[in-house]
């Protein structure tokens, strides 16, 4: 994961970079999201703000990208996030942007849009993971401005933790879940009882996504509520959920707490 000390996103970004950038000042994110779309028409992309389509992010922006629009209108007839949608909406925008003659995608989203549709802060951050595995797959460079005037402290969190690269922050979250594939995802960093019902949360908001491989090589701890979220998810999920690579603490934890007896649905593999 890389975070950035900087109040806003560094404007070279890397080619399926995926930000969440948090936000303190309205007038920091219009100034910093003219620059992002300035150099993505530069870099000959396809440039393209979300927001709120009553909101004051959209308007200013309107001259420097190629498509503004509020995803909850365009997208999903107004009405709940369906992130299968989105990710409809991404993969078909790319496909137009290369056949005009683009390079690839670039997308500065005020996160306000989703407010109106209420989703929690769990399904905002499932919704974040897997669009993390589709801006890798369509090579997309896509930033997600969350403002702490709009959202709660556990959607703010939730978000960080689930996208590679963080701006407007000093530290990074404690655990960090990214999906590779639809199979595998990675979990690491720590996992205490403070942040054990956000991925808890998060992995009973993906549901049927919920990935039946998680490499934990990079998890250093994890407690016993945060084992917990993952036996429940591998008994919810759709066949067995393997973990992979874990390190001796954490294996000897997992068998001390009885999980690798009472938790059928997890192998902890080598």
């Amino acid at each position: 994961m890389i975070a950035m000390a900087d109040r806003t996103p560094a404007r070279e970004l890397p080619r399926g970079s995926h930000v969440c950038w948090v936000v303190d000042d309205a007038v920091d994110y219009l100034e910093a999201a003219g620059r992002l779309l300035e150099d993505g028409r530069a870099a000959r992309q396809k440039t393209i703000a979300f927001g709120p389509e009553d909101g004051d992010a959209l308007g200013p922006l309107r001259g420097l990208a190629d498509l503004i629009a509020d995803p909850r209108s365009a997208f999903l007839g107004r009405g709940p996030l369906v992130p299968e949608a989105m990710f409809a909406a991404f993969r078909e925008q790319s496909a137009r942007a290369r056949a005009a003659g683009f390079d690839e995608l670039r997308v500065v989203a005020d996160m306000d849009w989703l407010l109106p549709a209420r989703p929690t802060a769990a399904e905002i951050a499932a919704f974040e993971l897997q669009l993390d595995r589709v801006v890798a797959e369509i090579g997309a460079t896509v930033v997600c401005a969350y403002r702490r005037g709009s959202f709660d402290s556990a959607a703010i969190t939730g978000a960080l933790c689930v996208h590679p690269v963080l701006a407007g922050v000093q530290e990074p979250p404690p655990f960090r879940l990214t999906a590779i594939d639809d199979r595998t995802w990675t979990l690491s960093g720590e996992v205490d009882f403070d942040v054990a019902p956000t991925l808890a949360g998060i992995l009973t908001a993906a549901g049927d996504h919920a990935p039946r491989e998680l490499d934990v090589s990079g998890l250093s701890f994890i407690d016993v509520a945060g084992m917990r979220a993952v036996a429940v998810a591998g008994v919810d999920g759709h066949g067995p959920m393997s973990l992979r690579g874990a390190v001796p603490r954490v294996r000897r934890a997992w068998e001390a707490a009885g999980f690798g007896r009472d938790a059928p649905g997890v192998e902890l593999a080598a």
